[in-house]
């Protein structure tokens, strides 16, 4: 399982330390829009829920209201028509218009189309009520993902919401997505998500599903941050976040998640492997390459059962050694 988590970091991240460039042609699409959404022209029933694109929401796909809310008349975010749409709700964003400033960030407001009775409505709302990317687990259950921000942390943050196939909320997680603040919307230029249902069973007691969600950048020196969330039936909670980051060969950092049920794991356990290699400054080999110090570090996860919960334990190991590496012969 977790490999699953690393080697897909890594993959993505290593070959793409090259000149920072947005990508326009990738889409991920999921089953999730019941037959009368408002984005029926869809005949398959299959609807693009996130896509690279110059805003979070891109143009013409339908996504889910997150929370309660208030529907404008106006761009602007003055002008209020009395709708409040509530969670679990599907809307189609028909237009990027702008942004509004709102909690420290400038948040980007679209134009929307919902269904009022037989009718198709128009109006507008801003990012922190809306899903900004939506997938479904195999038990049918939805996954959204709300971007919002955390004035006291000065962070960015992601709400994860469970929903049953109805839209109503089974169980809701705050995660922190430490990413860049870019752009007349941050992270619309920067960063893309990235979600996968996680296949195998983790070992942990009372854990029914689990799946994670993801940010991440394929640029030097820009941090791919992964999230796992389990599920009880009860409760949703975010494990221990994981991340890697690297600049081409000079250095790399990142981590990972063992559970029970893996063949390393410990009953009980989450462990946290953390890896780092950098370059060594002013020490060279004979060929005239740079020496390599390499940490790493094991840190273990208490988990509790019968309260859904893990607490920080003992850092198992921790070491660190310097190396010559050479492509001479």
């Amino acid at each position: 399982m977790k490999q699953i988590l690393f080697y897909f970091s890594i993959a993505i991240l290593l070959p793409c330390c090259s000149e920072k460039k947005r990508s326009d042609n990738t889409t991920d699409s999921v089953h999730a829009a019941p037959a009368d959404s408002v984005n029926n022209s869809q005949a398959d029933n299959t609807v693009d829920y996130y896509t690279y694109s110059e805003v979070i929401n891109k143009e013409g796909s339908v996504t889910l209201v997150t929370n309660p809310t208030t529907i404008f008349s106006d761009s602007l975010l003055q002008i209020n028509t009395g709708v409040v749409l509530a969670t679990g709700e599907y809307i189609t964003i028909e237009k990027y218009s702008g942004t509004t400033s709102k909690n420290n960030w400038n948040e980007p407001v679209y134009r929307i189309a919902y269904k009022m009775g037989p009718d198709i409505v128009h109006g507008y709302t801003s990012q922190s009520y809306i899903a900004s990317r939506v997938d479904t687990l195999k038990s049918n259950k939805l996954v959204t993902l709300t971007l919002g921000y955390n004035l006291i942390k000065d962070i960015f943050t992601g709400n994860v919401q469970l929903l049953n196939p109805q839209g109503g909320i089974l169980g809701n997680a705050v995660i922190d997505l430490d990413i860049p603040k870019e752009d007349e919307a941050p992270h619309s230029f920067t960063y893309y998500l990235h979600y996968e249902e996680l296949k195998q069973n983790t070992g942990l007691e009372g854990v029914t599903e689990a799946f994670y969600i993801g940010a991440g950048y394929d640029a030097c020196g820009y941090p791919h941050i992964n999230n796992i969330l389990f599920w009880n039936d009860k409760k949703l909670l975010a494990a221990p976040p994981t991340y890697s980051v690297a600049d081409a060969d000079v250095f790399y950092e990142s981590s990972y998640l063992i559970f029970p049920a893996d063949s390393l794991g410990k009953k009980s356990c989450i462990l946290n492997i953390i890896e780092a290699e950098e370059d060594v400054d002013n020490i060279e080999d004979k060929e005239g390459v740079p020496y390599k110090k390499k940490d790493s570090t094991v840190i273990l996860f208490k988990w509790h059962a019968a309260a859904f919960s893990y607490s920080k334990g003992d850092t198992i190991i921790k070491t660190s050694r310097t190396f010559a590496f050479s492509n001479h012969e």
